[in-house]
């Protein structure tokens, strides 16, 4: 049996809990505390409590002469409620009638209040009942439809934000996304913000709830989330590393994987790929309509050991220096096809950087040569794409690769060409030759 001290003052029941039964359900004892007070007139203090009895003192009662400690003690100890009645009219005269009426409504008013909430408790909390709990990842967007707004809580961790993107929208208005990955111990899954006022509570290892978002289930699962939507920070998550990662990857995804440039012309359009090359040319920037907003795009040419590709370099990433002759690295470009020819052109996720000249090492055709200097020759080389490259080489390399002296190397090398050898080379000057 549950003890419970009540006070009532003006309809007022305060519940001070002495004990708990053991026969309360689970989560029903993990919302109570002992020496914890109730409101039972608060409707949102809805917390479960099994009342067997209810003794009472009344603060109307201690205005007469009548034993406070007696009263209280024959209450606490009745065996029933008739005895309580049989007490309570052999203490009371019938000139104390209104009294008894007001201390009998409002026992009536605390049982009614108190069974509200047991009844709240049989219902809401029981153990195996999530009613007003918040609800995993996969929970949420099961049976879901393609694009759900969701108003209740969802509790996640961030695992990783993106850049920032820039874009109009349909009414030309410039607009601002980041990709966020979220994760739970049930799932990770992509999150879009369209507001960047909330960016800041977006910290990788923070976790956050998201209210009022909207969740799309249909190309892919993810939660979009707009000025309407709120982001409050909270208690840390426990989450699996697998997951974490997974989030991370979502909004940081690892560069795509580099391949030569011949690659590109066997790859299927839309592939992302990292490439590596030398510029050989540049054309002029130029403005074109891209749903309807004029854009700026400028186009080059690179080149590897493998081949060479034309690279289409959109919006901001076509003010990067991009001179002719050097060499750069052009990382998550997509391939695309266009008049039958395939080219790349950069995404939002492109980063382009000037990198160190290669060193190479190829095996080469060399058709024939000229001398730039007394000392300095340009070998020819023929290849299969028919491209003729030039490579320079001085007179004592030549020399020790064909075994001859310095004023012989002109008349040696005529007598063996064509020839091929292996070369080791950085950019068009070679620095080792052999058979």
């Amino acid at each position: 049996m549950s003890e419970f001290n009540l006070k009532y003052e003006h309809r007022v029941a305060d519940v001070n809990i002495c004990t708990i039964p053991d026969s309360i359900c689970p989560k029903s004892k993990e919302a109570l505390n002992v020496n914890e007070k109730i409101d039972l007139t608060s409707c949102e203090d809805q917390r479960a409590v099994k009342l067997v009895d209810l003794p009472f003192k009344s603060q109307n009662l201690m205005d007469n002469d009548t034993n406070e400690k007696e009263i209280q003690e024959r209450l606490n100890h009745s065996d029933s409620e008739q005895e309580q009645q049989e007490f309570e009219e052999d203490e009371w005269s019938e000139d104390d009638g209104s009294l008894k009426k007001h201390i009998g409504d409002v026992r009536a008013d605390a049982n009614m209040l108190a069974s509200n909430i047991i009844a709240f408790g049989e219902t809401c909390l029981k153990p195996n009942d999530r009613s007003g709990i918040m609800k995993t990842l996969e929970e949420a967007f099961r049976g879901s439809s393609q694009s759900t707004p969701y108003a209740s809580a969802i509790k996640v961790n961030v695992c990783g934000v993106g850049p920032v993107i820039s874009y109009k929208n349909a009414g030309g208005e410039k607009r601002q996304s980041t990709v966020i990955g979220f994760a739970d111990n049930t799932m990770a899954v992509k999150g879009v913000l369209y507001d960047s006022a909330k960016l800041h509570l977006m910290k990788e290892g923070q976790t956050v709830i998201l209210l009022n978002v909207i969740l799309k289930n249909d190309v892919g699962k993810s939660i979009v989330m707009t000025n309407r939507s709120k982001v409050l920070k909270t208690g840390p998550k426990e989450v699996p590393a697998s997951l974490i990662q997974r989030g991370n990857d979502i909004a940081c995804p690892p560069p795509a994987a580099e391949v030569n440039i011949k690659t590109v012309q066997t790859s299927p359009v839309k592939t992302l790929v990292t490439l590596r090359g030398q510029v050989v040319s540049e054309e002029i920037e130029r403005s074109v309509r891209v749903n309807g907003e004029d854009t700026p795009v400028r186009t080059i040419k690179v080149k590897d050991a493998s081949g060479s590709c034309k690279v289409s370099l959109w919006r901001d990433l076509c003010k990067e220096k991009t001179s002719v002759g050097s060499h750069i690295s052009l990382t998550n470009v997509v391939v695309q096809l266009y008049n039958d020819e395939k080219s790349v052109s950069t995404t939002s996720r492109t980063n382009i950087e000037e990198v160190d000249t290669p060193v190479i090492h190829r095996r080469v055709s060399f058709i024939g040569f000229e001398w730039l200097e007394e000392n300095l020759a340009s070998l020819t080389a023929d290849d299969a794409n028919g491209e003729y490259e030039e490579f320079k080489i001085s007179s004592e390399a030549l020399a020790h690769y064909l075994e001859c002296q310095l004023h012989e190397v002109e008349s040696v090398l005529l007598c063996k060409l064509p020839l091929t050898a292996e070369i080791t080379a950085r950019e068009n000057e070679i620095i080792e030759i052999k058979n």
